[in-house]
């Protein structure tokens, strides 16, 4: 099952709190359809999930996932790096 790190929580936190979102938010994070046979992860702040989406909290920190990605996620974690330069990242479980 899909995951993520305290690393990651707390570069998402930080995000939400930046943007100025309210209680209930979190990351979202869906499957795009770009050239033909190809697909890109896409990632954005949402004030809440989509009516479809799995939602994965982890230190009251919230991930929603569409469908698609929730599949093609499902054994990988996000992590990030919180320096300077603040990223996320997905490796394996």
């Amino acid at each position: 099952m899909f995951g993520f790190t305290d690393d990651a929580a707390v570069l998402i936190r930080s995000l939400i709190t930046d943007a100025r979102l309210g209680p209930g938010s979190g990351l979202r994070m869906s499957i795009t359809r770009g050239h033909p046979g190809r697909a890109s992860l896409a990632m954005s702040l949402a004030a809440r999930p989509g009516a479809t989406d799995r939602v994965i909290t982890r230190h009251d920190v919230r991930v929603f996932l569409d469908p698609a990605a929730a599949g093609r996620l499902h054994t990988r974690t996000l992590d990030a790096q919180v320096t300077d330069r603040p990223a996320f990242f997905l490796r394996d479980r």
